[in-house]
């Protein structure tokens, strides 16, 4: 799944997204490589979410934010299809999920019904069956609410789980899901946030980092563009640098990137022009750009 990655903003592929992306190459290293990715996507397991229909804004950010670190998603709204057996489909997919987020709000406690309610039935079976020293049953809370002292067996509850509070800290939060559902998604996570650190050092050492990557950094290339117009001539430069070393994986990526690219060689510092420069040309090289858009100085 590493090579897995979608341009500009939404970053992880779905099997709908891939086929469309298949269909755009023009290359045969990069059917091979779209393909695979479908493939993989199709066998992937999947994160069930639960949750409430008063917090559906909220958990379609959840969603895009674990799509975005090719972590697949099932939520309702997208999995159930007219004419099937609803509830057959979420006690299937419930059993064969790799892990199963529990969305608890205000809005959760103060319902007198809900059909969550079912799935944590459904999800407290299939708990007791899984290994205790393993992460399975995630409770994330949305604001600040109580979790249910609802029995999970053994003397436990809900709350001897640890808890994840989205609405303290969303990327942070996000960082703690993603180094249990994606443990090598999380680091890539924790250093975009970080490119947009206050200090300059965090941020330069930020972009280094994902420099190290190689191509599992590829789906931080929006954040190292946006790094590109940095106020320091250093961080510039470093991103600059990055963006060539781990390249890139589609045309849109690379005419997107180009363009930034080249406004740092001719508008930036000297530091940071050398290395766009150096940018353009490896791209160049790797990607067959123009020969104008190699260079400009």
């Amino acid at each position: 799944m590493q090579q897995c990655q979608q341009n500009p903003t939404i970053l992880g592929y779905s099997s709908q997204n891939i086929r469309i992306h298949i269909t755009k190459q023009r290359t045969i290293s990069q059917l091979k490589r779209y393909t695979l990715c479908l493939v993989k996507i199709l066998i992937m397991p999947h994160v069930f979410i639960s949750y409430v229909r008063e917090e559906i804004q909220t958990v379609k950010r959840l969603r895009d934010a674990l799509q975005a670190y090719d972590v697949e998603v099932w939520l309702d709204k997208d999995q159930l299809k007219p004419g099937y057996r609803w509830a057959d489909a979420i006690r299937e997919a419930i059993s064969e999920g790799a892990f199963f987020i529990a969305c608890f709000s205000n809005a959760y406690n103060e319902r007198i019904k809900s059909y969550m309610n079912e799935e944590l039935t459904l999800a407290i079976d299939e708990l007791r069956q899984r290994p205790t020293n393993q992460a399975w049953f995630i409770p994330v809370l949305l604001d600040q609410c109580e979790v249910p002292n609802r029995s999970i067996g053994g003397g436990e509850t809900f709350r001897s789980i640890q808890q994840v509070k989205l609405y303290e800290n969303w990327n942070e939060e996000i960082s703690r899901i993603l180094s249990v559902v994606n443990p090598d998604s999380a680091k890539i996570h924790e250093l975009i946030t970080a490119l947009d650190d206050s200090s300059a050092r965090v941020r330069i050492q930020a972009a280094n980092t994902l420099k190290d990557l190689g191509s599992l950094a590829r789906r931080a290339v929006p954040a190292l563009v946006q790094a590109l117009k940095d106020e320091n001539w250093t961080v510039q430069a470093v991103a600059a640098d990055t963006l060539g070393r781990i390249g890139l994986d589609s045309d849109h990526d690379a005419r997107y990137v180009v363009q930034a690219l080249r406004k740092v060689a001719k508008n930036g510092e000297f530091y940071a022009k050398r290395h766009a420069n150096w940018a353009l040309a490896r791209l160049a090289r790797d990607l067959d750009f123009p020969e104008e858009e190699q260079s400009v100085c």
